[in-house]
C-alpha cells in the first residue's frame, strides 16, 4: 500500500508541476478544464471509482513527462484521454481500467467496452486514430516483493486471456492493451542501509488483426519506478 502511495504521488506531482523532491502537489487546474475537474472530485472520495480515477491520472502524467499533449475527456461512452504525440499526425485514444479480480469473463467484458468506446471517437474524428486500453491488475496480481524481472505467474494467464480478445475480428479498434503491475524491489538488510524501489511495470500485449496497426516504438505507456533509502540508525 505504502509502494502505491509512492508510486501515485510521485506521478501525480508531475501532472500538477509541483514539486517532486518534496512530493508537493501543484494545482489541479493544470489537468483538464472544469467538467473533469468535477469529476475528479466527485470520485477522489468514492471507493469504486476511485482506483479507475487513479489509473487515468498516472497515465496523464507519465504521457505529461514524455511531452505528450494530453486531452480529458468527459463525456458518456467516450474513451478516457486522447494523447497527440510530436512528429506523430495520428492520435492516440487510451481508455483506462483498473481490475479487481483477473477473471476470465471480466477481463473480456472491459476489452470488449473499451473497443466500443474507441469505436466511438474514431468514428466522430473521422480521421485515423490508434486505440488502446490500460489494464491496471495491480490487485489481483499481488506481485509484492520479487528479486528480478520476471513476470510474476498470475501474470502470464492474464496476457493469454487478453491476447485471446485481441485476435481475429474481435475488438479490432483496441490496437493495444498495456497491462499494468506494481511490484517492489529490496536491497540491503537492516540494521544496513536499506533501498526500496518501487516500481509499476508493464506487458504489452498488440492486437493480432487491427483497425490500425500501431507501430511496436509508438510510446503509449512504459512504467516508472520511484526510490528511497531507509537508515535504521
Amino acid at each position: 500500500e505504502i509502494g502505491r502511495i509512492m508510486l501515485d504521488s510521485y506521478i501525480h506531482v508531475a501532472l500538477t508541476e509541483g514539486d517532486i523532491q518534496q512530493l508537493t502537489l501543484g494545482s489541479l487546474d493544470l489537468y483538464g478544464d472544469k467538467t473533469v475537474q468535477k469529476k475528479i472530485r466527485s470520485r477522489i472520495t468514492d471507493p469504486k471509482q476511485f482506483e479507475d480515477l487513479m489509473v487515468e491520472l498516472y497515465v496523464a502524467a507519465w504521457h505529461k513527462t514524455n511531452n505528450h499533449a494530453i486531452e480529458p475527456i468527459e463525456k458518456e461512452g467516450y474513451p478516457d484521454l486522447k494523447i497527440e504525440i510530436p512528429a506523430i499526425d495520428i492520435p492516440v485514444f487510451i481508455e483506462c481500467k483498473h481490475l479487481w479480480t483477473d477473471s476470465k469473463n471480466r477481463l473480456q467484458k472491459v476489452i470488449k467496452k473499451a473497443n466500443k468506446q474507441l469505436k466511438k471517437a474514431a468514428k466522430e474524428i473521422k480521421i485515423p486514430s490508434y486505440g488502446v486500453v490500460i489494464l491496471d491488475v495491480s490487485i489481483p496480481v499481488a506481485a509484492g516483493q520479487v528479486e528480478n524481472d520476471n513476470l510474476p505467474d498470475k501474470l502470464q494467464r492474464i496476457v493469454d486471456v487478453v491476447q485471446s480478445a485481441l485476435s481475429g475480428k474481435k475488438n479490432q479498434f483496441v490496437g493495444a492493451a498495456i497491462i499494468v503491475w506494481d511490484d517492489y524491489m529490496q536491497l540491503g538488510k537492516p540494521p544496513d542501509r536499506t533501498l526500496i524501489a518501487y516500481r509499476r511495470r508493464y506487458k504489452r500485449v498488440t492486437h493480432r488483426s487491427p483497425n490500425l496497426p500501431i507501430p511496436e516504438d509508438l510510446p503509449l505507456f512504459e512504467g516508472y519506478t520511484t526510490i528511497y533509502g531507509l537508515h535504521w540508525s
